[in-house]
């Protein structure tokens, strides 16, 4: 018996460590962006924390039909809670407002980009092309 709740006291403190972690998303978007229709990344902060030293990174590649998709590297210091647009014109996020629509892109996985960054206590984490979250120290 004391052994199951170890694992489950440690399962509970595992969920409690990647909490914020994990209200981290993103996904490969288009959209009007300063007056632009531009391709790129919207990343979500939908924590109630800042994340930190946020780094977007997705390597050039080629869309289904053999367009060329551009290299994003994009970072922030901080990145408050809010929605964000990443794209190849910018090299660090633009905010967007809840009104504003962007088109989602699925299906194309060379449109993901990985992203790492610290949440607000300081740990952090790496969530992976394939969306698989984590934690890097």
């Amino acid at each position: 018996m004391l052994e199951l709740e170890g694992d489950r006291d440690e399962r509970a403190v595992a969920l409690e460590e990647r909490r914020q972690a994990s209200q981290i998303a993103f996904w490969p978007v288009r959209g009007e962006v300063d007056g632009i229709l531009q391709w790129g990344i919207e990343l979500v902060n939908s924590s109630d924390s800042p994340a930190f030293a946020v780094e977007l990174n997705r390597a050039e590649g080629r869309s289904g039909t053999g367009t060329p998709i551009p290299e994003i590297k994009a970072a922030a210091k901080i990145l408050p809670p809010g929605r964000y647009f990443f794209s190849e014109r910018r090299r660090w996020p633009v905010f967007m407002e809840q009104h504003r629509v962007l088109e989602p892109i699925p299906g194309n996985t060379d449109y993901m980009p990985s992203v790492a960054f610290t949440d607000s206590d300081g740990r952090e984490w790496h969530r992976r092309v394939d969306g698989k979250l984590e934690r890097t120290n």
